[in-house]
């Protein structure tokens, strides 16, 4: 037995020996052993690369949503078309990307828009109305019978001919409006549009107001885009001494944002300053 340790003893001093005398072998095991850890490690990265390669992000404004990368510019208009059907998240404008497009017609964004709109041809302008708009607020007849909020724009021979008009209306039936102020409320701001009366009658059953505001002035370019991103909006004003409000609907305001991509979409006025 005492040979037997004796002998494991002189042989594992020989193999130290070698290993001492060797070192290259240790390092040989080493280099195997991480290869393998490195090849692995150099898959997932090589995976992420590629999906980092582009920076996407969405822009959420009412569930609204874009792809930008940056080889297209933070600016560009993705389309989404997965969805079945077109809705206000299918473009997604800015007042920065308003201005790269004043002058230029997107006939695609056009026709997909179209449906949201009634149109009516006057004198040989085309007058783009939303959806949401009455029908006794187009321009056969003017008179309203009912509250309204919407916009308008005019296009002559394929060019806009007009600015982009948020029209509101207000009516009841009994006395005169005497309307001393009237607020646009979207969401926590307030604007003042009471220079805007475009006009105020009667008829045999209604008192009517009607206000025309440019949405493409530089003294409302703030409002269109206020309304662009509204989660809610309403009118607020004084009557006769009485503050009084108006509702703005859900659709209403996704109407008003059609009008702004459909007004953009053809081009704006050339004084636009959306």
């Amino acid at each position: 037995m005492k040979n037997f340790f004796k002998f494991l003893l002189v042989l594992v001093g020989v193999i130290l020996l070698y290993i001492y005398n060797n070192p290259d072998v240790i390092d040989k095991y080493k280099t195997a052993g991480t290869s393998t850890e490195r090849d692995s490690s150099q898959v997932v990265d090589s995976t992420f690369s590629d999906t980092s390669c582009v920076n996407v992000s969405a822009v959420d404004s009412t569930n609204m949503k874009a792809t930008v990368s940056d080889s297209l510019g933070a600016d560009s208009l993705v389309v989404d078309t997965v969805k079945p059907r077109v809705n206000l998240d299918t473009f997604v404008y800015s007042s920065k990307l308003a201005k790269a497009y004043l002058g230029r017609v997107d006939s695609s964004v056009k026709k997909t828009l179209t449906p949201y709109f009634k149109v009516e041809n006057n004198n040989g302008i085309d007058w783009y109305y939303a959806k949401t708009a009455p029908i006794c607020c187009s321009t056969k007849m003017v008179r309203c019978d009912h509250d309204a909020f919407f916009t308008k724009f005019g296009v002559e021979n394929g060019n806009v001919c007009s600015s982009l008009y948020l029209h509101v209306s207000i009516t009841r039936k009994e006395g005169p409006f005497v309307i001393s102020k009237i607020f646009v409320v979207v969401d926590d701001h307030k604007f003042d549009i009471t220079s805007e009366l475009s006009r105020q009658e009667k008829n045999m059953f209604f008192h009517y107001v009607n206000y025309n505001v440019a949405l493409d002035s530089d003294k409302y370019n703030s409002l269109a885009w206020a309304l662009y991103n509204a989660k809610e909006a309403k009118i607020l004003y004084v009557d006769n001494g009485n503050p009084e409000e108006m509702k703005i609907s859900k659709e209403e305001l996704d109407y008003v944002r059609h009008g702004i991509n459909m007004y953009i979409a053809c081009g704006q006025c050339c004084g636009s300053k959306l």
